[in-house]
C-alpha cells in the first residue's frame, strides 16, 4: 500500500506542479519555480498520508511540507545562480 499511495502522490504533484508552472509561464522563474514547488509539496504531503494510512496527520503533514519547500527554496537559490 505505501508503494501506491507513493506512485499516486507522485503523480498528483506532478499534475500541479506543473499545472502553476505553466499558469505562471510569463512570471520571474524563481517565482514559477517556487510557487510550483509549494503546491506539489501541499499535494505530495496531504495525499501520501491520507491515501497510505487512511487518516490524516497535522504534525507529519507539517514536517514534510516544511522540508518540501524548504529544499525546494535553497535549490531555487543554488540553480538561479548558474
Amino acid at each position: 500500500m505505501i508503494a501506491i499511495a507513493s506512485s499516486i502522490s507522485f503523480v498528483l504533484a506532478s499534475l500541479g506542479d506543473g499545472s502553476v508552472y505553466q499558469l505562471l509561464i510569463r512570471k520571474p522563474w524563481s517565482v514559477k519555480a517556487n510557487a510550483s514547488n509549494i503546491t506539489a509539496s501541499a499535494i505530495d504531503s496531504i495525499s501520501f498520508p491520507l491515501i497510505a494510512f487512511g487518516s490524516l496527520m497535522p504534525g507529519i503533514i507539517a514536517g514534510q511540507f516544511i522540508a518540501k519547500v524548504g529544499g525546494g527554496f535553497i535549490w531555487s537559490l543554488i540553480l538561479r545562480k548558474r
